[in-house]
């Protein structure tokens, strides 16, 4: 339902009903789907060697090295303090507020 707001109300699996601001939904041809963009609300905020950084999806930690580093067998992972070894890359999701430090080793003489 569009109400006088600008907003349209969702209702959740909760069954609570949320206001949604028009300037983020995109609207079809068919007026009966209405699908909505992602809001910053739908980011995790991480921080990436010392950068606050939005992550749209979960993700795990393989995955954002290969994001972020061409070379992965030249890498050292470290998430909230604590080093990582590359076994464990897959099985450890980034979650909302981690601290997340890629050091690349890089050759040369």
């Amino acid at each position: 339902t569009i109400n006088t707001t600008n907003t349209i109300n969702t209702i959740n699996t909760t069954n609570t009903i949320t206001p949604t601001p028009l300037n983020h939904l995109q609207f079809t041809g068919n007026s009966s789907r209405i699908f909505s963009n992602k809001t910053s609300r739908d980011f995790m905020k991480i921080i990436l060697n010392g950068q606050e950084q939005n992550l749209a999806d979960p993700q795990n930690l393989n995955q954002l090295i290969q994001q972020h580093i061409k070379d992965k067998r030249r890498v050292v992972a470290e998430v909230n303090g604590t080093i990582i070894k590359s076994t464990q890359w897959e099985s450890l999701s980034i979650q909302e507020g981690d601290t997340v430090e890629l050091i690349s080793f890089v050759g040369g003489g």
